[in-house]
Formats: C-alpha cells, structure tokens, sequence
C-alpha cells in the first residue's frame, strides 16, 4: 500500500486511464484487507478487472478504428467551415454574425474538452490527437482575430474590400474540406496578402498559421 497509494496523485494528472491503473490495485488491497481475507480474494478480482479492462479496449476501441473522424475530425472540420461563415457574415451585411460567434465558441469549447480526452487515448488516436492540437488553438485564435477586427470596424475602421473578406474565407472552406478526408496532417506555407494597414491583416496572420500548422495530406 505505502508503495502504490503514492501513484495515484502522481497518475492522476495524466489522465483517466491512468488514474484508473493506478486506483484499482489499492481498491483491491484495501478490499481484501477490511473483509479479513489476506490475499486469498486478491488474484480472483484482479483477473476480473484484467477481463473488464480487455472488454473494454476491444468493444470500446479496436472495433471503432474510424471513431476518430465522426468523434473529433469532423467536429473540428465543422468548426472551421462555421468559422468561414463567420467571417462572411462579420464584414457582409448579415446580422447573425453575433450569433455565430457565440456557437463557433461554444462548439469550441466542446472540440477542446474531446481533443483533451482523446490525448489520453490509446495509440494511435492519442498520436493523432496530439497532432491536431496546435490546429484547434489555431482555430481559436482565428475566430479571436475575427472578432477583434469586427469590433475595430464597428468603431470606426476602414471595411474590408469584399474581395479581401473572400480570400480568407476560401482558404478556410479548403482546410475544412481537407480536414473530412485526412488522418494525418503536415505544414504548408500559405501566402495571404492584402492591403497594408487592413483591419484584416491579423485575420489573414492567423489563417496563414493554421494552413502552416496542419495543412491535410
């Protein structure tokens, strides 16, 4: 007990399977030991929750191999095309840009909390979702920049030429695209320009990041 109670603080921010490898052992202990039964109890319930961990990891995941596109690629696929509709709709003449942005953060905050779980995850979800990751910051940081530069305008900036907003959002609507049909992701370098001194030009920074984060192979 001294020697295995101390690994479940130490496991425990890791993630919850650890924390799981590391409770069950002193579960068992403290079981045997407060029902007066030494250890004669100890291996029964340890095979047991060996087979229950078996159960697991092949009901749960090695039969649901493509599990990672509909739980977190195309979530976040999603949220990238939403977030091209949200910057038409920021710099067009729609009035739903307000309540775009708050389901873009809302379903946001969802990605984040699955990509966390799925870290955590067996290989090779857990691989890709550590891949991916810098992707969903960048996201973020994309629907921040929009709204920064929708409040610069309402307060007096210069509107974006349309031609501009459209460049942005088709290299948004392709990394969506891309993103429903790949696994695996690597950078490219993206060129966005635009007129000097544009409320855009952080916007167009951004996009830029995130094609040169991940762009889908």
């Amino acid at each position: 007990m001294p020697l295995l109670a101390p690994l479940i603080p130490a496991l425990t921010p890791r993630g919850y399977g650890y924390q799981t490898a590391a409770i069950t052992p002193v579960i068992l202990l403290l079981s045997d030991i407060l029902n007066h039964q030494g250890t004669a109890l100890l291996l029964p319930r340890l095979l047991d929750s060996l087979i229950g961990c078996g159960i697991a990891l092949a009901v749960g995941y090695l039969l649901w191999p493509d599990s990672w596109h509909t739980r977190v690629g195309d979530r976040l696929a999603d949220a990238v095309a939403d977030t091209a509709t949200y910057v038409e709709d920021a710099f067009g003449d729609s009035v739903a840009g307000a309540r775009t942005r708050r389901r873009l953060y809302r379903d946001l905050s969802v990605i984040r909390t699955e990509f966390q779980r799925a870290l955590t995850e067996p290989p090779p979800m857990g691989r890709r979702a550590a891949a991916w990751w810098p992707l969903v910051v960048a996201v973020e940081r994309i629907v921040d920049a929009t709204t920064a530069a929708r409040a610069r305008v309402r307060h007096g900036a210069a509107r974006p030429s349309a031609t501009e907003v459209e460049q942005v959002v088709l290299q948004l609507r392709e990394l969506a695209d891309g993103l429903r049909n790949v696994d695996v992701l690597y950078a490219v370098r993206t060129d966005l320009t635009g007129p000097a001194g544009s409320v855009l030009e952080s916007l167009r920074q951004e996009v830029a990041a995130a094609r040169a984060v991940a762009q889908p192979s």
